[in-house]
């Protein structure tokens, strides 16, 4: 009997304590960082991504890179469960290479540094592609050499050369992912009624040189 008359007594010591407005408070703690991860990965770009954990305590998180940084700081809240981060979009990057990159997180509990252990490697680009190789203005002693190149994202140098001669006007094509017309070059000296074949070569960082025509 007297053990049931402590415990109603206790209930009515809580009871007390909360209907006369006290309040149990929970300890919050600095953010953890859970992951980061990079997305979409290109032969120039990524998108970071992470999830931080607030731990109670309102938090304000960014990514960083061993050279530039903070990227797009942003609050996360004051939960207690992982909250994605923004992503954050990383360009001018360069094609088959390894970064680096960490978050870093703080609340007033303190700071959080996840240290560059975080990483990617950009996709690698291709070799140019030589799309066409053609000829214009032939006259019986000349000729003018065309061609189309993709430099596939990476810059590229291309020329034309013939069997006994060359290279003729070696020209660069930009780093596009996208067609690009060579400028013509006149060939001349020609004998008439002859045949005559050339080829286009081009090249970048990532392959080549690559023959065609």
């Amino acid at each position: 009997m007297k053990n049931i008359i402590k415990k109603i007594a206790f209930v009515f010591v809580l009871v007390g304590i909360f209907s006369t407005g006290a309040s149990v408070s929970f300890a919050s703690s600095a953010p953890t960082i859970t992951s980061g991860t990079a997305t979409n990965i290109t032969t120039t770009s990524a998108d970071l991504n992470g999830l931080v954990n607030p731990n109670g305590d309102n938090t304000t998180a960014w990514f960083e890179t061993p050279s530039d940084g903070p990227f797009q700081s942003q609050n996360l809240g004051s939960g207690s469960s992982d909250v994605s981060m923004l992503a954050y979009n990383l360009t001018g990057l360069t094609p088959g290479t390894l970064y680096t990159f960490k978050i870093v997180a703080g609340n007033s509990n303190g700071p959080t540094d996840s240290g560059f252990i975080f990483s990617f490697t950009t996709a690698t680009a291709p070799a140019p592609t030589i799309v066409s190789a053609t000829t214009t203005n032939i006259t019986t002693t000349s000729v003018d050499l065309n061609g189309s190149i993709n430099p596939n994202g990476d810059n590229t140098t291309a020329w034309f050369e013939t069997p006994s001669d060359g290279p003729f006007q070696s020209q660069n094509l930009g780093s596009g992912s996208s067609d690009v017309s060579m400028l013509p070059y006149s060939l001349t000296g020609l004998t008439p009624s002859t045949t005559y074949t050339f080829r286009i070569i081009a090249g970048n960082t990532n392959g080549g040189p690559v023959t065609g025509g």
